[in-house]
């Protein structure tokens, strides 16, 4: 009898961790690099080869894009200010720029910030994150409206933060 217990113990640990562990991983191969991307359970991938999005199982307004592009910079303040300030900044669109910060992705220095903004008169909140390896920046743009954003900003960074590049010889 203890030997069936413990068998029925191991499957409910083994099928507990595999749940738990559960996670899609997303795997890209260019010509340059190789890199993959943790996708929350359920969420689905949606591919165009320029830009790939994260959309939630129900849909709707929230959703991660993330887009890749080779570089010759190689300062991530520069490119950061270039890239994400700039461009989102008041003075290039009808945006604020809510909170910025620095973090670590794929073993590099990764800057991020929060911005909001309308579109089609819409309020949203976007988490976008940059950083530079292999040559390549990596841009990440969560987005959500302002009333969700604290649920999907935790879902956001941990699929940007699972990011996992190799340069392909």
């Amino acid at each position: 009898m203890p030997i069936l217990l413990n068998r029925i113990l191991l499957v409910s640990l083994l099928s507990f961790s595999l749940t738990a562990f559960g996670q899609e991983v997303h795997t890209v191969q260019d010509p340059e690099i190789t890199f993959s991307i943790e996708v929350p359970e359920n969420w689905r991938v949606e591919d165009d080869g320029l830009t790939f999005a994260i959309v939630p199982p129900q849909g709707g307004r929230e959703y991660l894009d993330f887009t890749y592009y080779e570089t010759t910079e190689t300062d991530i303040d520069k490119a950061f200010e270039f890239s994400v300030l700039a461009m989102n900044g008041p003075d290039a669109i009808d945006t604020e720029i809510l909170e910025r910060g620095s973090d670590e992705v794929d073993k590099v220095a990764a800057r991020w910030a929060l911005v909001s903004l309308k579109v089609d008169g819409v309020l949203y909140h976007r988490l976008t994150y940059l950083l530079i390896k292999h040559g390549q920046y990596f841009i990440f743009k969560g987005t959500a409206e302002p009333i969700n954003m604290d649920y999907y900003r935790p879902i956001f960074e941990k699929a940007i933060r699972s990011l996992n590049t190799e340069k392909r010889k």
